[in-house]
């Protein structure tokens, strides 16, 4: 299945350049029916560009505390921990 987010341009160039190789989204109604495997059209909002993205995995916390600590600052984009909070 495919589904489409949109970015601001921060986040859109650091997934394009592949600095970014996670996106953090609130686990409401809609993203919940994501899958593995399923595809993500990540647009940019300013400029309308589009990337396709293959869901590899999904983790679900319930404070983002904890995936932070878990997790590298690097896939999130970022150099260290206080950044991407």
């Amino acid at each position: 299945m495919k589904h489409t987010m949109y970015l601001m341009r921060f986040s859109f160039d650091k997934i394009v350049n592949g600095t970014k190789r996670i996106e953090v989204k609130l686990f409401d109604e809609e993203h919940q029916k994501i899958r593995l495997n399923d595809v993500i059209e990540f647009v940019c909002q300013d400029t309308k560009e589009k990337v396709l993205c293959l869901v590899r995995g999904l983790l679900v916390f319930e404070r983002c505390d904890d995936l932070i600590t878990l997790l590298p600052a690097k896939v999130f984009g970022y150099d260290n921990k206080e950044e991407v909070r």
